[in-house]
C-alpha cells in the first residue's frame, strides 16, 4: 500500500506509532524517501526490527533484537519510532531502546517527497526502484517481502 505523497513529512524530531502483525521474518513495514541520500526504512530482517533513516546521507540506524519477544509470531505489535537530536528510540510494546545520541544536537530535517509505503513497494513502481538502486538499498530491501 503506498500513501499520498506528503503523507509522511519529517522534521527535525520523529515521532511515528504504529501496529502491525505477520508471521513473515523479513518485510518491509514503512519506506520513504526525498533527495539524493534522504530515506526512511522500517523493516523486519531476519525477525529482529530495523530503522534507518538518511537525511542528506548522514546516516542513522537502530536495531531492536531481543530474545524474550518474537515479532513475527502473528500477534499484534505496537512500535514507536523516536527521534531527536542524533539520538534514536525504538519502543516494541513495552520494551524501549535508546541509541547513543545527543537528544539536543541540532539535525538537519527529513524532507520526504516520495508516497508512504507501507508493508512493501510494488515491483511496478519505478520511481522508488530507481531510488532504492540509486541509493544501493538494494541489499537491505531486497530481502524484504511485501507484508500484505
Amino acid at each position: 500500500m503506498k500513501l499520498e505523497a506528503g503523507t509522511f513529512v519529517g522534521g527535525t524530531r520523529i515521532d511515528i506509532s504504529l501496529q502491525y502483525r505477520t508471521h513473515l521474518s523479513n518485510g518491509l513495514l514503512l519506506f520513504a524517501f526525498g533527495g539524493t541520500g534522504t530515506y526512511f526504512i522500517l523493516q523486519l530482517e531476519a525477525g529482529s526490527l530495523l530503522w534507518k533513516l538518511s537525511v542528506n546521507g548522514v546516516e542513522y540506524s537502530f536495531t531492536f533484537e531481543d530474545d524474550s519477544i518474537s515479532l513475527c509470531d502473528g500477534l499484534w505489535h505496537t512500535v514507536q519510532l523516536v527521534r531527536k537530536g542524533t539520538q534514536m528510540k525504538l519502543t516494541v510494546d513495552t520494551l524501549s531502546f535508546v541509541s547513543v545520541g545527543n537528544p539536543d544536537q541540532p539535525v538537519d530535517g527529513v524532507a520526504i517527497s516520495s508516497y508512504l509505503y507501507v508493508g512493501g513497494i510494488p515491483d511496478d513502481d519505478a520511481e522508488a526502484v530507481s531510488f532504492i538502486r540509486r541509493s544501493q538499498l538494494d541489499q537491505h530491501i531486497q530481502h524484504s517481502q511485501s507484508l500484505f
